[in-house]
C-alpha cells in the first residue's frame, strides 16, 4: 500500500518499450481519489479508477526514458485515506500489485 507517492528507479533500457501497472482502489479510499502515474515527472496519465482493481497499459518511446542509466516511475494520488480501524493512522493511498516494464 503506498503513501501518497510511490516511487522507483527503473533501469533504462535504450529502447522503446512496455510499462503495466496493475493495483487496488480500497473501498475506503476517497470516491473522487485520482492516481497520476508519471516517468521523471512527465505525466503519462491521471485517471479515477473507483473502488477495485485496475490494470494501465503504456508503450513508453525511448526518448521519453532520457539518456540515463535509469528512470524514476511515479505513482501518486491527490487523496489519501486512513482506514477505520487502522491501529497505525498511517494515511494509505493505493495498492500496487505489479510493475512490469520490458
Amino acid at each position: 500500500m503506498t503513501g501518497r507517492e510511490a516511487r522507483v528507479a527503473i533501469d533504462n533500457p535504450g529502447r522503446d518499450a512496455l510499462l503495466v501497472v496493475r493495483g487496488t482502489v480500497d473501498a475506503a479510499a476517497p470516491a473522487d481519489q485520482r492516481i497520476t502515474i508519471a516517468i521523471d515527472g512527465r505525466v503519462l496519465e491521471e485517471f479515477g479508477p473507483g473502488p477495485g482493481d485496475f490494470e494501465r497499459r503504456y508503450a513508453v518511446g525511448k526518448d521519453m526514458l532520457g539518456a540515463g542509466k535509469d528512470f524514476l516511475l511515479s505513482i501518486s494520488v491527490d487523496r489519501t485515506f486512513v482506514p477505520a480501524g487502522a491501529a497505525d493512522g498511517r494515511d494509505r493511498g493505493v495498492m500496487i500489485s505489479l510493475v512490469y516494464f520490458k
